[in-house]
């Protein structure tokens, strides 16, 4: 595990504690439920997304990649919904912003696994079937 995934988790239970106290028990349960179903809500309906997203790509205002990481990343910001936490759910709702995570998808389709010259390269694999003759 690494180090910043602790990191994440103390300042998600801190932060958590500072507001929870803040707000009061109940304002802090009624925040969690309303931000788990506002989640929930938003995973069913991702599906209006795609269908929108698909009719921007035939219109030529969108490539490919670019829907998939933008609804990836909404998908990702609606199960964060989901997970109790201040920083969680401030984060996955800053992932519905369409701008946010259009510009973190193209930020996304220029790192490629790829270096330069392997263009050419086709991976293939081999299996070896061996028949025994009686």
């Amino acid at each position: 595990m690494r180090w910043w995934v602790l990191l994440y988790f103390f300042l998600e239970i801190v932060v958590t504690i500072e507001l929870g106290g803040a707000m009061g028990g109940l304002a802090t349960f009624l925040e969690i439920l309303a931000s788990a179903l506002l989640g929930m809500v938003i995973l069913v309906n991702m599906k209006h997304a795609l269908a929108y997203g698909m009719g921007e790509i035939m219109r030529g205002k969108l490539t490919p990649e670019q829907l998939i990481a933008g609804n990836v990343l909404a998908a990702v910001g609606a199960l964060l919904l989901i997970v109790p936490g201040f920083i969680s759910d401030f984060v996955g709702i800053v992932l519905q912003f369409e701008i946010i995570t259009h510009a973190l998808g193209r930020r996304m389709k220029r790192t490629t696994p790829y270096k330069k010259g392997d263009e050419d390269v086709i991976d293939v694999e081999i299996i070896e079937h061996h028949t025994t003759t009686k």
